[in-house]
């Protein structure tokens, strides 16, 4: 959904899905390119975009999947995934998903 030749100076919307991978209490985290902080992600970025950003969950069976380990199959783009329990996330967090934490979301069915 993203238009990489607009030169007429218009804005642009692109869409960003962020999954919530769950398997038990933890949560799967993983960053977008290798040695880049958000910080410098977002500076990198054009400055006409919008974002509408769509979070999912999905649940890992931890009866299914007890020892799964996730695999980087993009070790040029990702430092790498590993899973964190929700009180203990790794930081910087993706925005959005800081403002859900900041604002007491719990991705946890009850």
């Amino acid at each position: 959904m993203e238009n990489k030749n607009n030169n007429s100076g218009e804005s642009e919307l692109r869409v960003v899905v962020v999954i919530f991978l769950l398997k038990g209490r933890s949560i799967l985290l993983g960053r977008c390119r290798y040695a880049e902080s958000f910080e410098e992600c977002a500076a990198r970025e054009p400055k006409k975009c919008h974002y509408v950003t769509i979070f999912m969950r999905v649940m890992v069976d931890v009866d299914v999947v007890k020892e799964q380990v996730p695999q980087n199959l993009e070790p040029t783009k990702c430092d790498g995934w590993d899973w964190y329990e929700w009180d203990h996330l790794s930081h910087p967090l993706f925005g959005p998903l800081e403002k859900m934490v900041k604002g007491a979301f719990d991705p946890f069915p009850i």
